[in-house]
Order: structure tokens, then sequence, then C-alpha cells
């Protein structure tokens, strides 16, 4: 994709306030609820997500168009972005080669029809790269052996070859899934080093609270899965927001779900900073993952005070606030609601 560096970021964020039309408002969510007719849902929503029509999907096939959304919006931001935003932008679309990656290796673990895998691919994040022809020969590896060596000389080899060794030892994929989640967060924490200082006020607190959440999620998961607790720190990054070493030790102590979500609770609702930007604390105890995303979600986009005659900081807390209320907006309300209905329509079909 060719990119022109915009002048400043004044017109940055010009371009950027035109954006924020297409993020659903609180009321026309709420109503998503009450809708159980899949046309009428695709109507509703269409404003938003005009790739969604009327026919028949797979939950899969309704993930990948409403993710290309997102997607999309990536890449309009990517074309107002100057330069040195543009590369941090870049890095958070490694997510979804990441994801591609894995659909690649389990479509061949579990042997998926070919064609279906590469329907499943998020090849827009590739163009945006400038990596479409990696990951389509990536594609056309046939086998386990072929896709290491074909990453021999990537940053996944290491990672991929430790994961595939591990499945094929207990087949299970949940290390191999995490340690490329992983490599995702620790590109992110490279860009620490990176960023100028009027790009890092906002970016770093995103880059620490992103982390964590991968963390928590980390922790829970591989304490559901029974992973060894060895094993699972290797999983983790060194990085915190409101965690340490210590906390990280005692939850990684537990070996019960509903013990582990408990001590989310418990640890969350006692830091001091989330007291004074949070004006609620809601924690759902069944959906831990859910609840912690939601906490520091609320807590990133109250926005600092002393931004708002900054315009660098103000243009990038804007694409951030966008970005992230987008990500939320798909995989919290759009997508199970459109799964739902859909699963509800095949359901009455199947009846009759």
């Amino acid at each position: 994709m060719s990119h022109i560096t915009p002048p400043s970021y004044t017109y940055s964020y010009i371009k950027i306030i035109l954006l924020k039309g297409i993020i659903m408002n609180k009321n026309e969510l709420r109503k998503l609820k009450e809708i159980k007719d899949f046309d009428e849902f695709i109507d509703s929503i269409n404003p938003y997500y005009p790739d969604l029509i009327k026919r028949n999907y797979t939950a899969k096939e309704i993930e990948k168009v409403l993710n290309n959304t997102y997607l999309k919006l990536i890449g309009k931001i990517l074309c107002h972005s100057p330069e040195g935003l543009s590369k941090f932008i870049k890095t958070l679309l490694l997510k979804y080669e990441i994801k591609n990656i894995k659909s690649i290796i389990l479509g061949v673990i579990v042997e998926i029809d070919r064609e279906d895998v590469i329907e499943n691919l998020y090849l827009i994040a590739e163009e945006y790269l400038g990596k479409k022809d990696f990951i389509e020969e990536l594609y056309r590896k046939a086998n386990l052996d072929e896709i290491q060596l074909y990453l021999k000389k990537s940053i996944y080899y290491e990672i991929v070859r430790e994961g595939i060794n591990y499945f094929k030892r207990y087949n299970e994929t949940f290390v191999l899934e995490a340690f490329l989640d992983q490599i995702y967060y620790k590109k992110l924490l490279l860009m620490k080093n990176l960023l100028k200082k009027k790009e890092s006020k906002i970016i770093l607190p995103y880059i620490d609270y992103s982390i964590e959440i991968y963390n928590l999620k980390i922790i829970y998961r591989g304490i559901k899965n029974k992973i060894n607790p060895d094993l699972l720190k290797k999983l983790l990054i060194d990085n915190y927001l409101f965690l340490n070493k210590q906390k990280i030790d005692f939850l990684l102590k537990s070996d019960d779900p509903k013990q582990i979500s408990s001590q989310f609770e418990n640890i969350l609702s006692k830091e001091r900073k989330l007291k004074s930007t949070c004006r609620t604390f809601n924690f759902d105890i069944n959906q831990p993952i859910k609840s912690i995303e939601q906490i520091y979600i609320n807590f990133f986009l109250k926005a600092p005070k002393n931004i708002i005659d900054n315009i660098d900081a103000l243009t990038i807390f804007r694409i951030l606030e966008l970005l992230i209320k987008k990500e939320y907006e798909i995989k919290n309300y759009v997508l199970p609601r459109a799964i739902r209905i859909n699963q509800l329509k095949y359901s009455s079909i199947n009846f009759l």
C-alpha cells in the first residue's frame, strides 16, 4: 500500500474526527439485543458494516467480514497518520498476521480443506504490511515440517518449532497459539524504545494495559487448560501496569479457574488508580476476561486532562480510542449477536 505522509498531526486530527461516525452509539448497541431476524439485523448495522450482506453465513465468515471492517479502519488511519505513528499502527496489524499463521498451522493439524483455510485468512492485513506473498506461500505448505522450514528465517521460527513439538508430545495447541500471541506483545513492548516523546505520552499507557490484559488472559486460560505453572510463566511478558512479579507469582499458584477469577477481582478492586478513574467497578466472576478488558479500557479512555492543548497527543489518543471502541463493539456486541441470530435462523429451518 502506498503511503503519503500527511504534513502534520493537525491534518491527521481533522481526518480522524470525520471517522467517529463509524462507531455505534449505546442506544444502537442496546437495540441489537432485541433483534431476532438476521435480515433485520443486517439492515440495522449496514451503515457501520456495509460488507455484511443478506446471505447465509457460517460463524467464521461473519467474524471475518466484521474484522475486515476493523482492518479497513486501520487502513484509513494509516493513510492519515504521520510516519512515526504509522509504524506503531502497522505493529497492531501483526495481531492479524499471527491469526493467519495460526489458521494455516491449525488447518494442517486438523486437516481442514485448504480452500476453507484460505477463505479465513485476513489478507487485507498482509496487504497493509506488504507481506501478502509471505502468507500465501506459507499457505501452500502441505505439512508441519514444510511450515517450520519455510519459517526458518522469520521471527516466528523458534516459537512455531517449540509449539509444534509441544503439540506432538501432548496433543495440545494452547502453547503453540499462546507463544505466537506472545510475539505480538513482545513487538509492542519493543515499540516503547522506538517512540518519540510526543507519541509515547499516549502510546506507552496503551502498550502497558494491552500487555497486562494479555498476561491475565494467559494465566486464566493456562490454569483452565492445566498448563504447568513454569511453562505458563514463560508465556508471560515482563511488563506491568497494576500488577507486579509478586502478584503474578501469587496468581500462578492457583489451580482453579473460579479461584483465579476471585483473585483477579480482589487485586484490581484495591488499585487506587482504578478507583479514581472508574466510577463503577463491575466484575463478573463468571466472565473474568471480559470484565478485565472493560475495566482496563475504561481506565485508558479517561483521557488525561493535559492533552487537550497538545494536538499531537490528542490525535494519537483519538486514534487509539477509535480502534479500541470499534474492536470492542465487534467483539462484545455485533459478532456475538450476529452469530446468535444466525444460529437461531438455522435452528428454525432445521426444525421445519
